[in-house]
């Protein structure tokens, strides 16, 4: 039987809440391309839009490549891989194969 009391286990994943502010990267950090950072076990991909910092997840979903190895284009971060574009929500904006009325 476990004490209600009983402290969990203490590591470095285990420090960290998830939905909760951490500065990660300073803003001169970002100036040109991507940079991954790790948060609370999720790999991140910062990147610098137009008006703001945005944090996404750092694997891309077609191929699984890094998104921090790619750059920023238009305010959205391009995938290393096949050009897939990601705005700073992580929503797929541009599939370079895809003809532009899709």
């Amino acid at each position: 039987m476990t004490s209600p009391l009983a402290r969990p286990p203490v590591g470095p994943v285990a420090t960290q809440l998830r939905d909760a502010w951490y500065v990660v990267a300073r803003s001169s950090d970002l100036r040109g391309a991507p940079i991954e950072r790790t948060v609370a076990g999720q790999r991140l991909a910062l990147f610098r839009g137009p008006k703001t910092v945005h944090a996404v997840a750092a694997q891309c979903p077609h191929r699984g490549a890094n998104l921090a190895e790619g750059s920023v284009i238009d305010g959205c971060v391009r995938c290393p891989y096949h050009g897939w574009s990601f705005d700073g929500s992580g929503r797929c904006v541009h599939i370079p194969s895809n003809p532009a009325d899709l």
